[in-house]
């Protein structure tokens, strides 16, 4: 069975993202920060991580930049209602596999994604 790590401060988004990855299959975590994603990609080595870019306490950058000073590897997809070029390029310099628009994304394509780089 995959792992997926949930990273969002939202938690209305998170729940639902939770519950249609179980529905599919997928052994879910949850973290509502970065400081306690990160902690669960320490402790759990999950498949992917769905991670949000802006949160309280350690933002989705303030993760990527430490999975990468630490050589930590993880297959991540961000989250994010940010479209800034500068941003997603970051983003994508840091190491994230894709990324999500929010308001561009349904739950099944969250799935797909999660399926394209798992297999």
């Amino acid at each position: 069975m995959k792992k997926v790590l949930i990273i969002e401060d939202d938690r209305v988004l998170r729940e639902a993202v939770h519950f249609k990855l179980a529905h599919e299959g997928y052994e879910v975590i949850e973290a509502s920060n970065g400081e306690l994603g990160y902690q669960a990609i320490l402790d759990e080595s999950p498949d992917v991580v769905l991670l949000d870019v802006e949160m309280p306490k350690l933002g989705g950058i303030g993760v990527l930049e430490k999975l990468k000073k630490n050589l930590i590897e993880a297959k991540v997809i961000v989250l994010t209602n940010v479209e800034e070029s500068e941003t997603l390029a970051d983003a994508m310099e840091l190491g994230v596999t894709t990324y999500l628009i929010k308001k561009d994304w349904t739950l099944d394509r969250v799935v797909e994604e999660i399926e394209n780089i798992t297999n």
